[in-house]
């Protein structure tokens, strides 16, 4: 149990950086459309970071949406192919955050388990406290959209 509230204030921590809430939004109308046909390409963890890395100003909207269902299926079925993208959840925390930020409730259902479980059994060392945080943030997520599928 407090492994669970100490990777929650971590997330907390992370995901209130202020260099990352400073970027988002800013985003021009041609950055905009590139960002989403951008997006509909993310299929390994180096196109995220990429995408990250190009067109974070437009993290919000339709672009968001489609980063967070790529986040879905790089945590459920991509976890191995962190590639050089592990090197920056290590070394940057407004990327790790922005990973963390995009664990929602509008992801595909099928999605939170394998998640889960990769995030559970599969990290490695060195990314400890990133899984700390992601588990907490996909459980938490899924809790909210089991909540959304219940209500009248």
């Amino acid at each position: 149990m407090k492994a669970y509230v100490l990777a929650g204030v971590i997330l907390a921590a992370v995901m209130a950086h202020p260099a990352a809430a400073m970027t988002v939004g800013n985003c021009p109308d041609a950055m905009e459309e590139k960002a989403e046909t951008a997006v509909d390409h993310i299929k390994t963890w180096p196109q995220l970071l990429d995408w990250y890395r190009n067109y974070l100003p437009c993290d919000n909207g339709a672009p968001a949406e489609g980063v967070s269902d790529d986040v879905a299926k790089l945590l459920a079925y991509h976890w191995g192919g962190l590639g050089r993208t592990r090197t920056a959840l290590l070394t940057d925390p407004d990327f790790a955050g922005f990973v963390l930020g995009h664990i929602d409730a509008t992801w595909d259902d099928k999605e939170f388990m394998p998640a889960m479980f990769n995030v559970g059994t599969k990290c490695p060392s060195d990314l400890t406290a990133f899984c700390a945080n992601a588990l907490v943030a996909i459980k938490a997520a899924k809790a909210e959209s089991e909540q959304v599928i219940t209500k009248p």
